[in-house]
């Protein structure tokens, strides 16, 4: 990797971190400069403000989630055991994130036009790819033919997300704690 993609990438992880922490409004870009480890004035060289900056690590963590999971599709060589592990990864990921979410959503934050397009884009490109999997297993007979994919692929996302949300944010129980194998069950006996 270039070192100003590293750079760029090191910023962004540090943002991630100090949101996280703080929530968008009270986090302070000298605070994110020392995290990142570089002076304020260099995450002007890649970010015009805090709200560019915020916006480019939601993008950030979007893209990575995707170019994950695409790989766990690609790999997809059973139904259940790909969507068993597309609820692990999609649980590691909120385990990961909900500090920051959870932060954020406490605390309003205005994103650009472009940046709700793209967010958009991004999750209609997820929904897409996900739907091309249940596509790819109702053509093998192993889903009823009369399944909506994009209505499957709402229900898998909005189930996990409660789930997990659940488990970890509420309960506050470990990952490895958590099974997902009874919510899969119910969505492919809900298809079969």
């Amino acid at each position: 990797m270039h070192v100003k993609q590293e750079k760029e990438k090191d910023i962004i992880k540090a943002a991630a971190k100090v949101f996280s922490e703080n929530g968008f409004h009270k986090a302070k870009m000298q605070t994110i400069a020392d995290t990142a480890n570089v002076g304020k004035g260099t995450i002007y060289e890649y970010f015009k403000s805090k709200n560019h900056l915020f916006e480019e690590m939601i993008k950030y963590f979007i893209i990575s989630y995707i170019d994950s999971l695409q790989n766990l599709i690609d790999k997809s060589t059973n139904l259940k055991e790909t969507l068993v592990e597309i609820a692990k990864f999609h649980g590691e990921f909120i385990r990961i994130h909900i500090d920051m979410w959870n932060n954020l959503m406490s605390n309003s934050v205005d994103l650009s036009e472009n940046m709700t397009k793209e967010i958009c884009s991004i999750k209609e490109y997820l929904l897409n790819t996900v739907s091309k999997l249940i596509r790819e297993y109702k053509d093998k007979g192993e889903i009823r033919n009369n399944i909506d994919e994009k209505v499957f692929v709402m229900s898998l996302f909005g189930t996990l997300n409660f789930f997990y949300a659940e488990g970890i944010g509420v309960e506050k129980r470990e990952l490895e704690n958590i099974d997902p194998i009874p919510v899969i069950d119910m969505l492919i006996n809900g298809i079969k």
